[in-house]
């Protein structure tokens, strides 16, 4: 029993594996089960033994892209104490960094930010995607309001538009690096470029 869901997991990455290839290499629109049942050497039946649909399939790797900075940005979320800006700042870093320094998360990250065309086949994935940004945004506007409370930002900031403005800096920053990494010094520009946003939040 062990061995047969040690295979199904096996099975199951090598779709996910498939599927990021075929999602880089033609555009989420364009892709078909077929063609990742193709590039992972598998039937249809296979992928649909582990996923619905396209869609549950490019949720897996919108998962796997974000999934791992999720929990660290969720447990500064949480954090009460007088170093969490702090925290938050440098995570911010550690994230465009790591896009820099790991081919694999820029990969991922193309196809969720690049390669999800918008057609009336990818509406259910970009409504998803909106609400991944509703909820991780609600999140980052109670930090912000917590520490507006306790005196560290400036009397004047607005929590939503502070989580909003972060949110919508960073995206585009990723997006940014996809599209023209020659443009970046990294790590310098890295450690600037968040600096700059962070700065005025200071009080």
């Amino acid at each position: 029993m062990r061995r047969t869901k040690a295979e199904a997991q096996a099975t199951r990455e090598a779709i996910c594996a498939a599927a990021l290839d075929v999602f880089y290499d033609r555009g989420v629109a364009c892709t078909t089960l077929e063609q990742i049942a193709q590039a992972a050497g598998v039937t249809r039946g296979a992928i649909y033994h582990h996923f619905r649909n396209k869609a549950e399939l490019f949720e897996a790797i919108h998962q796997q892209a974000v999934l791992p900075m999720q929990d660290v940005a969720n447990a500064i979320f949480a954090d009460d104490g007088p170093n969490a800006l702090q925290r938050l700042e440098c995570f911010c870093v550690q994230s465009l960094l790591r896009l820099h320094k790991d081919a694999e998360v820029r990969r991922r990250f193309a196809v969720v930010l690049l390669k999800c065309e918008s057609t009336p086949d990818t509406e259910a994935l970009l409504a998803r995607m909106q609400a991944a940004k509703g909820e991780s945004t609600q999140r980052l506007a109670a930090f912000f309001t917590r520490k507006l409370k306790r005196g560290v930002l400036p009397p004047e900031s607005d929590p939503r538009l502070l989580a909003l403005g972060l949110h919508d800096y960073m995206t585009g920053l990723f997006t940014g690096y996809l599209r023209s990494p020659g443009s970046y010094r990294m790590p310098e520009d890295a450690h600037s470029l968040v600096r700059h946003y962070f700065a005025p939040l200071r009080a």
